[in-house]
């Protein structure tokens, strides 16, 4: 009589240690399926919040790379500008002026001499 109350004992024991295991099983279960979701929301936000960082920095660095390009093209014209005054045209003008003084001396020159016979 003793042993068949005690495995029954054990058997209840068991019984209610397997519900209380399964509950277990199912609350573990039920919080890790939300931990994971809100890890998931979590890795879903900060990826888009770094995507909009990125996407506001390339613009910067966009507008930024086209006044850089914008300076440099201003920049290479005036450069050019100053060479071409610089190398071309006032040696031509000083050229021209000297050989224009030269060919009016010489006009003179003539028209005084031809004056004189």
């Amino acid at each position: 009589d003793f042993e068949k109350k005690l495995k029954e004992r054990a058997v209840s024991t068991e019984n209610m240690l397997n519900s209380e295991f399964r509950k277990l099983e199912a609350s573990v279960d039920r919080e890790l399926n939300l931990n994971g979701q809100k890890i998931r929301d979590a890795i879903s936000a900060h990826t888009a919040a770094v995507e909009e960082q990125l996407e506001t920095l390339n613009g910067a660095v966009n507008v930024q790379f086209s006044a850089t390009e914008n300076e440099l093209a201003r920049r290479q014209e005036e450069l050019l500008w100053k060479l071409v005054k610089g190398r071309i045209l006032y040696p031509s003008l000083t050229a021209l002026c000297v050989t224009g003084g030269i060919f009016l001396a010489s006009w003179g020159l003539i028209q005084w001499q031809e004056s004189r016979i």
